[in-house]
């Protein structure tokens, strides 16, 4: 999984073709593996370090986004459809990696360019042939929240898409509970306490699903 990772996002930077049959196969293994075999989650986590953080985060957004999809009823084919979306969710990540790797605090103007990695995701998957509208929608709309206050549109509610929001919950789970170059993971327990205590920027459907499995 960590090799498939390194693979899409080095392609990505070198402007390659992503490789989407490849993702997709280790998407519907991972969604498999979920649905029928009785396996703990956190044993499927992938351990982040120093050099690996994003590719051990992407793959275990996946995993969490894949629980939440199964919790709200999801079939097989939309499970594949959100695993995929949310494998992809970072790749503009690494036009702006040196910038995240950084151990310091980020400066006003590098946080700003932070936050044009959805764009930047957007582009690199624009130019794959036969990607999933519902994918680049999540690309474009994981960092949105649903009081408006996310970017890069500031779009709220049900403006974004159901499999986004699942992916944005996901997503600052797996970052809170795994060390970044930054700052130290905390624990499962506190990483909950820390999005119910931010609902509003959450749906609370999907929240209250997220907590029920994880």
């Amino acid at each position: 999984g960590i090799q498939l990772a390194k693979m899409v996002l080095t392609n990505a930077d070198e402007l390659k073709p992503v490789n989407l049959v490849r993702v997709e196969a280790w998407v519907s293994e991972i969604v498999n593996c979920l649905i029928f075999i009785d396996v703990e989650l956190l044993r499927l986590f992938y351990g982040p370090s120093a050099d690996n953080y994003l590719h051990a985060h992407m793959l275990n957004t996946v995993i969490m986004a894949t629980e939440v999809g199964i919790g709200l009823g999801y079939n097989k084919s939309k499970l594949n459809e959100l695993g995929l979306a949310t494998f992809l969710h970072d790749i503009g990540m690494i036009k702006v990696a040196d910038i995240a790797q950084q151990t310091v605090k980020l400066t006003e103007k590098e946080y700003s360019e932070i936050k044009n990695h959805p764009v930047y995701g957007e582009e690199i998957l624009s130019k794959i042939k036969n990607i999933p509208e519902p994918v680049i929608y999540v690309v474009k709309e994981e960092h949105e929240r649903t009081n408006g206050s996310g970017y890069p549109r500031g779009i709220k509610g049900t403006e974004i898409s159901e499999y986004a929001r699942i992916v944005a919950i996901a997503d600052v789970y797996e970052a809170l509970t795994h060390d970044r170059p930054y700052r130290k993971k905390t624990s499962p327990h506190d990483a909950v306490k820390e999005l119910i205590k931010n609902n509003a920027l959450f749906d609370s459907a999907i929240l209250k699903v997220f907590v029920n499995k994880v």
